[in-house]
């Protein structure tokens, strides 16, 4: 069974969207996917000066990620059929790309000091496998587009190997499975803490998300 979620979401100055959320489940011989083309925002005002990331192929493989974060699952993340509910892999989305935010960019998380903010406008995640507690998961990332003011994120979560609860924390996390158990792409629009309008991200995000992106050969790190 594959499951798959989109939902579109933000208001910024200039320009509205109408939050709409689509399920699509897949089964053999009943149903089919909707292709990917088919999960949109409607623009409703003044959207023509919105910029419009790219739309990819996002890859199922841990080789193609850059940065990697073990997420210790909670009983809390369970839900009544005993795996974690689809909408908590949104919470590990937002803890791996803020965590590199930080840690990597220099993002000051501090509204009162900070002037720059990212708010995401866009979230999606497909699902293969699922997850459950007591596992740690391992969340990877990588950068797929960045633009001027905007950075579209490839997010995947990898689950535990069967029989085996993850040990080691190196960079080759030999615990966990090679092909992802579900993937994400998130897309940030950096602000203006005082007019609220697209800024230009600053040269040092730039050059720490650039490390990360799909389109270098740089080899993974971790930050534990």
């Amino acid at each position: 069974m594959l499951i798959t979620m989109a939902t579109r979401i933000l208001k910024l100055p200039g320009r509205w969207f109408i939050p709409q959320v689509k399920y699509f489940q897949s089964q053999p011989k009943h149903l089919q996917i909707l292709p990917r083309s088919s999960l949109s925002t409607t623009a409703c005002k003044n959207n023509e000066d919105a910029e419009k990331p790219k739309t990819t192929e996002l890859p199922w493989q841990r080789s193609s990620y850059k940065y990697f974060l073990p997420i210790q699952t909670r009983w809390s993340d369970n839900d009544q059929y005993g795996h974690v509910n689809n909408v908590i892999y949104y919470s590990y989305f937002d803890s791996i790309i803020n965590h590199y935010l930080i840690h990597s960019c220099g993002l000051n998380t501090n509204v009162q000091t900070s002037k720059i903010v990212g708010y995401m406008v866009d979230t999606r995640c497909t699902f293969r496998e699922p997850i459950s507690f007591p596992e740690i998961a391992l969340a990877g990332l990588a950068i797929s587009h960045i633009g001027r003011s905007s950075v579209q994120y490839s997010v995947a979560i990898f689950a535990e190997k069967k029989n085996q609860h993850a040990k080691s924390h190196d960079v080759n996390y030999p615990d966990h499975n090679e092909t992802a158990c579900a993937i994400g792409q998130c897309t940030h629009v950096f602000v203006d803490t005082s007019t609220n309008r697209p800024i230009k991200l600053p040269d040092m995000m730039r050059e720490a998300l650039e490390t990360i992106s799909l389109n270098n050969g740089t080899n993974p790190t971790s930050k534990l």
